[in-house]
């Protein structure tokens, strides 16, 4: 599904972005996967 991966891209991109802005660990901290 061309959508789901768009998405799936989308998310991982948001991902990258916490991480390099130092936020991904406050971003666990807070959400249960």
């Amino acid at each position: 599904e061309e959508r789901h991966s768009s998405h799936m891209t989308r998310l991982a991109g948001f991902v990258v972005e916490l991480t390099a802005q130092g936020k991904f660990d406050d971003l666990m901290g807070e959400v249960t996967w």
